[in-house]
């Protein structure tokens, strides 16, 4: 094979030419169709004629196919367990936002505070910060007494960081043969309360009931807080205080008059007047019953856990712009007394 005249034949230029030095020193490869030694350049195979026999696939060109080649497979793979009995879902499912829950959303249970004692009261201590845009109860704090007394004084709790408290007592305007009214509405640290509706009398079924709601802006405050209702008679009395955070603490609370069934009724459900309030008002009811039915605010209101028999307090957080009226579901027909009152956000 002459590498100068690229013949298969003997060489044709005999001694003149220097192919055969050529060949002592030319790179030779494999055929990539036979397997025959070639060289580098030949044009062609001389055992199997194979056009450019020295040429092979490149490492790059090679890595691309295999690339290629797996994909295909996986593709074919995945087409395969898309109808297996168990698929498997192209993302996984994102976490559910974590709920936030609001003070007036957490219970509390007071068993102990139930009709073996005379005096029995409950405090609401204050939860964990939540972001709200309108005020929030800190702190509430229950009292009842069945004796007869002409000045009562709740337990204490802490009315720290409150903006305004309001009150709600409930009594008789007659015990024993004597006229009762409501001579005094007091604190332990000086504040002024002012009468916010009533005081309204009720005559029931089985005894006459007297309910007013009491109120105070910007209060001095304390962290042993108590509240003293003087009568001018001897009577039993029910009182329910609210210390409340983020209210406007300069303006007048928002309230409805003191409503019940009409003079000898009764009924399982109460129902207040309606008030209109502008948007993130908090809203605080109250529900003074006759004979002590248990009461379960409407939809939308949480009934605090200083519940005491007769009386029970509700309250609506962060409402909208609305008209709100406040009702309750009693465990048995009752003669009753309720209000509504709004407090709007600081400015």
């Amino acid at each position: 094979m002459c590498l100068n005249s690229h013949s298969f034949g003997p060489c044709a230029l005999s001694s003149r030419c220097d192919c055969q030095l050529r060949l002592g020193t030319m790179s030779l490869k494999a055929c990539s169709e036979c397997g025959g030694q070639v060289g580098a350049d030949a044009r062609f195979c001389p055992h199997c004629k194979r056009n450019k026999p020295a040429k092979r696939m490149s490492g790059r060109f090679a890595a691309v196919l295999v690339f290629f080649g797996i994909a295909l497979l996986g593709a074919l793979f995945s087409r395969g367990s898309a109808h297996s009995d168990y698929p498997v879902p192209a993302t996984a499912p994102a976490p559910p936002e974590p709920k936030r829950v609001a003070p007036s959303e957490v219970k509390r249970d007071l068993s102990g505070a139930q009709e073996g004692f005379d005096t029995v009261s409950a405090s609401l201590a204050t939860e964990p910060i939540v972001i709200n845009k309108g005020p929030e109860p800190i702190a509430s704090e229950s009292y009842r007494n069945s004796s007869a007394l002409i000045t009562h004084t709740s337990s204490a709790f802490s009315s720290t960081g409150a903006t305004t408290l309001v009150g709600f007592v409930g009594t008789h305007n007659a015990w024993l043969s004597l006229e009762v009214a409501i001579s005094g509405f007091t604190d332990s640290v000086g504040n002024r309360w002012t009468p916010l509706a009533g005081p309204a009398v009720f005559i029931g079924a089985n005894s006459p009931m007297l309910g007013a709601v009491y109120y105070c802006n910007s209060p001095a405050t304390s962290a042993s807080h108590t509240i003293t209702v003087t009568l001018s008679n001897p009577a039993p009395l029910v009182v329910q205080v609210y210390a409340v955070s983020g209210t406007d603490g300069t303006s007048r609370p928002l309230v409805s008059a003191i409503a019940d069934p009409g003079d000898g009724n009764t009924s399982t459900s109460a129902a207040s007047t309606s008030i209109s309030v502008p948007e993130h008002t908090l809203l605080l009811s109250w529900v003074k019953t006759e004979n002590g039915a248990a009461a379960t605010p409407g939809a939308g209101w949480y009934r605090d856990s200083s519940v005491t028999r007769y009386l029970a307090p509700a309250h609506k957080s962060n409402a909208a712009a609305a008209s709100y009226a406040s009702s309750f579901t009693l465990s048995s027909a009752n003669g009753w007394q309720t209000a509504i009152v709004g407090l709007t956000p600081a400015r």
